[in-house]
């Protein structure tokens, strides 16, 4: 049978074109998507262009089924490549759409179409120019517009992508899933703000909307509003109960949240409806090893792997198994099996990451200095890195260390409470604060606040009211105390009830820098200072992979890492003079040499009876729970002391920068022989 090669959507006309395919593009302009719709199924019959228009529309807003019916047994060309497209075979819908361009070089949709199918046939680059073509000659075709920001973002080409996205929605408004899919690129590229905006105008049009309700959840976890995110997450589940995603990321707010059981419920229901995902049982395995349940993460790997035996993050994570088992030659193993090139930014991270921890398990330091290099380099070039000014850490800093060295704090005594039962554990990350902080937990009469935001908003007020810290000088009495009962209720938003506790360790070891500030706001407040070699804490802060912030993204290089200890401890010297009289100073190497000795040491530093518990390791992890810091696998194990004195290992990578480490390890009483 003879296939119409003909042109099958021409130009559109200009604002005084009264055709109904004109009149249908000034409704979807206007933001009337569905009044265009169904003005083009009215004429469609007497007016094929309005059949072609109304085609392209339902292709670019997903309703595949819909199209269909609309072309039934056409024998339009680039109908045909449209069923043969949807049946999977996308050799004969590019042949079809070839078909037309060798008759109508302009034909604009048959580009389109062409450009689906090549790039489903893997050639990204032919789908772009396709598609570039075709809006150069219809520069009004919002589906070509939209196509053609969807075939960019899979080529990795965000911000084109965005470009492409606001010109089919400034020519289509109500266009939903460009809308959508605008939303979900700008979350690709870390924008919560720009994303969020997306998502919200279309709940705004749908509040039923699953998907863009899920999204804004997503979103909103992105933005830090975990409250709100788990809220739009379970509205979204609890209007589809099927839909896997909502359960998935559902699950990720639940487990940042620290709710790991609800984080299982919700993986496990994504598992029920999509059973042979092997990205849901490495997602699952990892929320097991989060909270440190290692046998129940080793059997939904060995589920996960039987599936997809190659997959690149069960893989990971069977490494990550292997050594948290004390295996890192297995671990290293695992890892053999997977190429970490092309693997995405996030899953490439993991791969250096965990295999530079293997090898300095086994004593290759050289080599795991050369794979943490990349795991740092990618996350150094993640877009929320990217975006991170690296000047103001440095300056904030300085600043505090200026003020406190002319500081003279009040040491008035005010009435009530002043913070007499608070205990601040502070330091320079991964001094063993984690460790201290899960040993002082397991006491009867303690609890603790691991990270929380408890202080911070405090600072931001004075911040904003007299600057931040130079305020610190100028607080009246009155604000202090109001200052004083918002800490309070803060603290309240993250106790137990009835807790009964007579200390409440609030610990982030970076409020070392506040340290003179909550001095002046809690005069009654206690700190214990957690050292620990300087030369070990730049080897263990190198070697983690921290959240991207102002201040933890200059450890991913070792110039940084150094650079950044060198500005905390000079500006501490400044801040240790005011706060001594209410200062306990714990060195890692003799927690771990000797934990009874200095556990009773702190003790009786916060007036506390000795509990044998504090040293018992089972009996403080099984009340802990889950550890939400970056130390949470050491202290999950005995106390052990293989990390003291590792930066020996690495001394030839610190040696260019042993002038600075050399001055504060003296100052501190460490040797660097």
């Amino acid at each position: 049978m003879p296939l119409h090669l003909a042109r099958t959507v021409p130009t559109m006309s200009s604002d005084h074109d009264q055709s109904p395919v004109a009149e249908a593009s000034r409704l979807f302009a206007a933001g009337k998507p569905s009044e265009a719709e169904t003005l083009l199924r009215e004429c469609m019959q007497r007016n094929p262009a309005c059949r072609s228009a109304l085609r392209d529309f339902l292709v670019a807003e997903q309703r595949i089924p819909e199209a269909l019916d609309l072309v039934g047994d056409s024998e339009e060309a680039v109908d045909r490549a449209l069923a043969a497209h949807a049946a999977g075979d996308f050799g004969r819908a590019a042949q079809l759409c070839r078909q037309v361009l060798a008759n109508d070089p302009e034909d604009a949709a048959a580009l389109l179409y062409l450009a689906r199918a090549v790039h489903n046939l893997g050639d990204q680059r032919t789908a772009v120019d396709s598609l570039k073509r075709a809006v150069a000659l219809r520069p009004d075709y919002a589906e070509g517009w939209y196509a053609l920001a969807h075939a960019q973002r899979a080529g990795g080409e965000l911000e084109d992508a965005v470009g492409a996205y606001e010109k089919a929605l400034a020519l289509s408004p109500g266009m939903r899933q460009a809308r959508l899919n605008l939303g979900i690129t700008r979350f690709n590229m870390d924008d919560a703000h720009g994303a969020l905006a997306c998502f919200e105008d279309l709940l705004a049009r749908r509040p039923d909307d699953i998907e863009a309700l899920v999204h804004s959840g997503l979103t909103l976890q992105l933005a830090g509003d975990l409250a709100a995110a788990r809220s739009r997450l379970e509205t979204a589940v609890a209007a589809d109960p099927d839909h896997p995603l909502g359960h998935r990321y559902l699950a990720a707010v639940c487990s940042e949240e620290g709710d790991d059981e609800a984080a299982v419920v919700h993986l496990e229901s994504a598992l029920a409806l999509a059973p042979n995902d092997p990205d849901l049982h490495a997602e699952l395995a990892g929320i097991h090893e989060l909270s440190n349940r290692l046998d129940e993460m080793g059997r939904v790997l060995a589920r996960g792997l039987q599936l997809a035996p190659q997959h690149p993050q069960l893989v990971i994570e069977s490494a990550r198994l292997e050594r948290r088992r004390g295996n890192p030659q297995a671990a290293l193993q695992q890892l053999q099996r997977i190429d970490p090139n092309g693997l995405p930014p996030r899953a490439a991270q993991q791969f250096f990451h965990e295999a530079a921890l293997s090898l300095d398990r086994i004593g290759e330091a050289d080599q795991a200095m050369q794979t943490i290099a990349v795991a740092n380099r990618i996350k150094a070039g993640e877009p929320r890195a990217t975006g991170i000014d690296r000047n103001a850490a440095f300056e904030r800093i300085e600043r505090i260390g200026r003020w406190a060295a002319n500081a003279a704090l009040s040491r008035d005594d005010p009435e009530g409470w002043a913070g007499e039962d608070v205990c601040f554990i502070i330091g320079f990350p991964r001094s063993g604060t984690t460790l201290l902080d899960t040993m002082l937990d397991a006491h009867e009469q303690a609890v603790s606040i691991e990270e929380k935001p408890t202080l911070e908003p405090i600072i931001d007020r004075v911040a904003e009211r007299h600057g931040y810290p130079e305020g610190t000088d100028r607080l009246t009495a009155g604000e202090l105390a109001s200052l004083r009962e918002a800490y309070r209720a803060n603290l309240a938003r993250f106790l137990p009830r009835d807790h009964g506790a007579r200390i409440v360790i609030d610990k982030m070891p970076l409020r070392i820098l506040d340290a003179a500030f909550i001095r002046r706001l809690l005069p009654r407040a206690r700190f214990i200072l957690a050292l620990r070699h300087p030369c070990d804490l730049v080897v263990s802060n190198y070697m983690q992979l921290f959240d991207a912030t102002e201040t933890l993204i200059h450890t991913t290089t070792l110039e940084g890492t150094v650079r950044l200890y060198d500005a905390v401890m000079t500006a501490w010297r400044s801040i240790e003079p005011l706060v001594d009289g209410r200062l306990a100073r714990l060195r890692y190497e003799d927690l771990v040499a000797d934990p009874e000795a200095e556990l009773r040491r702190m003790c009786e530093f916060l007036e506390l009876p000795w509990d044998p518990s504090l040293v018992e390791t089972r009996k403080r992890i099984e009340n802990r729970g889950r550890i939400r810091t970056p130390s949470y696998q050491q202290v999950s194990e005995d106390v052990y002391q293989r990390a003291a004195g590792r930066w020996r290992r690495y001394r030839r990578h610190l040696e260019p920068f042993m002038p600075t480490l050399e001055k504060h390890a003296a100052a501190l009483g460490y040797s660097i022989a």
